[in-house]
């Protein structure tokens, strides 16, 4: 009953996630996929990420979308220019036009549809931007997942073999449990390959192992698969892995705690020492008088104390995270 449960919900994410896409191709077609340069590198990051949307889809939404932020955006801000902060101050802007003796006014672009186009345009790229790297960030996330869990999947996986478990009931166990692993899409993938494609079981790894983000993983199965065709000893392989990637993660970790133990330094140095030795010389500035590039003293002070300081530590904070969150 539970497998029905999550069958079901992985069909109606999946057919959500193709009539996200599917207006943009619609009305787009293949057009767009067949004028941007990158195409090919977007099929293959779409492919590495699991992404259950063709690439010509995704690409034709990838320009729908930017187009309708960009005029939802320009409108936005149109009305927002216009009528709900009419008093706000826009720059006038003068457009030459190649020195060209024509009727025109001086502003020959009024400000308020100069900004509003220019902002619809800054959002249209973010939004552009977002859908082109989203699907290398989602391998990127699959592969720190995997690679994180990789040695508890590889004594998971010997444990079945030493149950007697063969190669495909191993992956189809890791295609229900896998999730806490990080290999549950990597699993269903060649699950899928054997049940609905027909192929040997073998096949679908070695696709799977160029499949997948990791190579790390990719390395393990290919391994695998060498083991499997000689006749090697699948639990003698399996337990040479694991002894390889605990080894792995042991000198990974090490390695995190002399970036934090650079971090510590960092902190002392930029939150304590830096501020501190700023404010008393700019105090001292102050006594005497003079400015730096144009500020008095007083003001570097309020701005070393309320922004800087903070952004610093912000920075700090989001390094640590950056390295911390996958493992």
């Amino acid at each position: 009953m539970e497998k029905g449960k999550n069958e079901e919900l992985n069909v109606k994410s999946s057919s959500s996630s193709i009539s996200f896409h599917a207006l943009g191709y619609w009305l787009l077609g293949k057009i767009p996929a067949k004028l941007f340069p990158f195409s090919k590198l977007i099929q293959r990051e779409i492919y590495r990420a699991y992404l259950k949307v063709n690439y010509i889809m995704y690409i034709s939404s990838t320009f729908f979308w930017s187009i309708v932020s960009f005029i939802l955006a320009s409108f936005s801000s149109f009305i927002t220019f216009t009528f709900i902060l009419p008093d706000v101050a826009l720059p006038r802007l003068r457009i030459p036009l190649l020195s060209l003796e024509l009727p025109l006014p001086e502003e020959a672009v009024h400000p308020i549809v100069f900004y509003s186009l220019l902002i619809g345009f800054l959002v249209s790229v973010v939004v552009f931007l977002i859908f082109v790297f989203y699907p290398s960030y989602r391998a990127s996330n699959l592969k720190r997942k995997i690679e994180k869990n990789l040695v508890y999947a590889v004594n998971y996986m010997a444990i079945l073999s030493s149950a007697g478990a063969t190669t495909e009931e191993i992956f189809s166990s890791l295609a229900k449990t896998g999730e806490i692993f990080g290999v549950e899409e990597s699993a269903r993938s060649i699950i899928k390959r054997v049940e609905f494609l027909g192929e040997d079981v073998i096949t679908a790894i070695d696709e799977e192992s160029r499949r997948t983000p990791s190579k790390d993983y990719a390395t393990f199965l290919q391994g695998y698969i060498t083991t499997v065709q000689t006749g090697g000893s699948r639990e003698a392989y399996f337990s040479a892995m694991a002894e390889k990637f605990i080894d792995l993660k042991r000198n990974y970790l090490r390695k995190i705690i002399d970036i934090l133990d650079l971090a510590t330094e960092t902190f002392l140095i930029l939150l304590i020492v830096f501020p501190f030795f700023m404010i008393v010389s700019l105090s001292i500035m102050g006594s005497v008088g003079g400015e730096v590039f144009g500020f008095s003293p007083t003001s570097l002070t309020i701005l070393i104390t309320y922004i800087l300081t903070p952004l610093m530590g912000i920075s700090i904070l989001l390094f640590l995270y950056a390295i911390l969150s996958g493992w």
